[in-house]
């Protein structure tokens, strides 16, 4: 059995038509093909719409929907360890490493995601004092032991109080780093955002600093 295309007139079978139940014979009258195409131009033509409008749903289901969220995080977790090497691999490269950083850079300017992030840091603190209390007395230790008695108290303290809006106080020479580790000084403190502090993790840069 066949039938002719709408558009492209041309004779096809049924198995080329997608289905219809309210077609007399079951079939619409634009072959797959066409549809395809048609589809393709319409997208190109109104892309940005269509994105912008995806962002916007997703947004609203990934903060609404819990049950939702977890089921796309469990998704994304069974596929990045089945995909290891893959993204090992496409992590590696420069281009995704910029890609990567612009993303999260818009990420944290969202509001909603803020606030998202604000209140799932507040529950898992909230299920697992006993770790959060560990690596709070562990940081007070590292502190207290790289602390020389010489070191200007007053003017630490200051140097925190004084920390501008949206800024967090870090150590230029980490505390404990992977070769080298600083002292709890004044002259070892620096004002980093949140996104470069979390780049800048547990390592130090020699720019021609001398070790402190």
């Amino acid at each position: 059995m066949s039938k002719s295309c709408r558009e492209c007139k041309k004779l096809k079978p049924f198995e080329q038509y997608h289905k219809n139940s309210r077609a007399k014979d079951g079939c619409v009258n634009i072959c797959k093909v066409c549809v395809r195409e048609y589809h393709g131009k319409w997208y190109g033509k109104n892309r940005d719409r269509q994105l912008e409008l995806g962002k916007i749903r997703f947004k609203g289901k990934w903060y609404s929907n819990e049950a939702w969220r977890q089921g796309q995080l469990k998704k994304n977790r069974i596929y990045r360890e089945s995909h290891k090497e893959r993204k090992k691999e496409l992590d590696s490269r420069p281009e995704a490493k910029e890609k990567r950083r612009e993303y999260y850079s818009g990420r944290f300017e969202c509001q909603a995601f803020k606030k998202s992030e604000h209140e799932r840091n507040k529950r898992w603190k909230s299920n697992n004092k006993w770790w959060v209390n560990a690596m709070s007395s562990k940081k007070r230790a590292d502190k207290n032991n790289r602390t020389p008695s010489w070191s200007n108290l007053d003017a630490i303290k200051e140097f925190y109080r004084s920390c501008p809006k949206g800024h967090q106080v870090d150590h230029v020479v980490p505390l404990k780093g992977e070769n080298v580790s600083g002292l709890h000084v004044e002259y070892n403190l620096q004002y980093l955002t949140a996104e470069e502090n979390n780049r800048k993790n547990n390592r130090w840069k020699n720019e021609g600093r001398q070790n402190i």
